[in-house]
């Protein structure tokens, strides 16, 4: 066997070192509750939604919306004490108390990397929904450091709104049938609508927005649902059943 120079093994080194370095961080802090001075956040890899509180008042204040961060998420148990590396915490030190069980504050579909660094697309919902719809929410959550702009989409007569869901669709693979987004008689898509300035989501702030679509048959539960600019589609998405 030939050795491998020296130069090229610290070469694969560096790669294998900014590939892991690359990697997202396991969970997101998608909501803070100063009150009870709690943190609400989503695993990524699951989706499960946890909260926990923060012992001291000055580490909770350093923590930001969207930050992602790690923790021994498969250690964590409701009511104990653990360390993790948001904000200005000592990721070696206890910091928070586990006040939910890792899923006990609900669980998303799928989370996601958006085009731009430092964002995730978090697909909350698919419920089936009146008139033979199904709704879909999502939420844009920008824990990088520029301002996210979106296009100007879906402008239809006089006085023009924009919407983030033009794109938007979702597959039924059993009847392999693609549904776009729905539209009422003028052509407006049946979703949230912005106006130009508002077509934004800045940095270390959360943007919640819906959609409708033709419902597929009562048979499918789970679809694949494609967000533009999302890293990849959210496979085996299930549909909920409205209340």
């Amino acid at each position: 066997m030939n050795p491998i120079p020296l130069f090229s093994l610290t070469t694969l080194i560096l790669a294998a070192v900014t590939a892991q370095a690359a990697e997202p961080l396991q969970n997101i802090i998608v909501g803070l509750d100063t009150k009870r001075q709690a943190i609400t956040a989503v695993h990524r890899e699951s989706g499960k939604i946890f909260q926990f509180t923060v012992k001291d008042a000055a580490l909770f204040k350093s923590a930001k919306l969207c930050e992602t961060f790690e923790a021994p998420v498969a250690e964590m148990q409701k009511g104990k004490d653990f360390a993790a590396d948001f904000g200005n915490a000592d990721p070696k030190k206890s910091c928070c108390t586990l006040t939910t069980d890792i899923g006990g504050a609900g669980r998303a579909l799928g989370v996601r990397r958006y085009e731009q660094e430092g964002v995730d697309v978090i697909l909350a919902e698919m419920k089936r929904t009146s008139g033979d719809t199904v709704t879909a929410r999502w939420q844009y959550c920008n824990g990088g450091k520029q301002m996210v702009r979106f296009k100007e989409q879906g402008c239809v007569g006089m006085g023009c709104t924009y919407t983030l869901a033009e794109e938007v669709h979702f597959l039924d693979g059993a009847t392999r049938t693609k549904h776009d987004v729905l539209r009422d008689t003028s052509n407006k898509a049946l979703a949230e609508r912005y106006t130009s300035d508002k077509l934004a989501v800045a940095p270390n702030r959360l943007l919640a927005t819906w959609a409708k679509f033709q419902a597929p048959p009562e048979s499918t539960t789970n679809v694949t649902v494609v967000i533009p600019g999302v890293s990849e589609p959210f496979e085996d998405v299930p549909i909920a059943n409205g209340n």
